[in-house]
């Protein structure tokens, strides 16, 4: 559950670190976003679109180790749709690509509200990233044929803590229990007989029925 959490806090850091004017969507992600997908997928440009790629375990001097500690691969694809030239759409979208680095590499979630309350509120650590942010420049035919420019931005950020069972499936509830049946199957005023060699105690049973509505 680890990566959840650090998806749902990334999206809401980043989306408070950009006025609307400059990146008008950012919202989570399925997974990797391409040229491909861009006629089927609705936003809003310029925007920030964010996933989890997977995770491994924490490489050896870690911020965090141990147990339920994983190493998540993360991906914002910030898309940019500037009708001036293929350039100017090139050039905004490496802005923003650097100044999101730039804000990913400074986030404290453990010491920033509100994100450090939810995050607690949950058993969860997530640690500040280690290591800069890369950005590459997705630029395709296809892409440029939609008008519009396709950076990525990706870090590895390292989260640790699981949210209990109870927290994540519906709890289902027992039946009420009307009655219970007792049926006894010693024998009244006898003794077992005890057993030949003497070692086995005697074995006494009962029956019990739990009816149901």
């Amino acid at each position: 559950m680890s990566a959840i959490v650090l998806l749902e806090q990334t999206v809401a850091f980043v989306r408070a670190s950009f006025d609307k004017k400059r990146v008008t969507d950012v919202r989570e992600y399925a997974g990797e976003f391409s040229a491909a997908e861009m006629k089927g997928v609705s936003y809003n440009c310029p925007a920030i679109l964010i996933t989890v790629l997977g995770w491994k375990p924490p490489s050896e001097g870690a911020r965090l180790t141990g147990r339920h500690a994983k190493s998540h691969r993360m991906a914002a694809f910030v898309v940019t749709k500037n009708a001036k030239s293929r350039e100017a759409r090139m050039k905004e979208a490496m802005g923003i690509s650097e100044d999101l680095a730039v804000l990913l590499r400074q986030w404290a979630p453990m010491a920033q509200e509100p994100y450090a309350a939810r995050i607690k509120a949950l058993d969860m650590t997530i640690a500040g990233l280690a290591e800069e942010p890369t950005c590459e420049n997705l630029y395709n035919p296809t892409v440029d044929a939609q008008g519009q420019a396709l950076w990525l931005v990706d870090w590895y950020q390292d989260a640790k803590g699981v949210i209990p069972i109870n927290q994540v499936r519906p709890v289902v509830p027992l039946a009420d229990m009307n009655h219970v049946e007792i049926e006894d199957t010693v024998r009244g005023g006898q003794t077992p007989d005890a057993p030949p060699n003497g070692d086995a105690p005697p074995s006494v049973t009962e029956q019990i029925d739990f009816a149901q509505p």
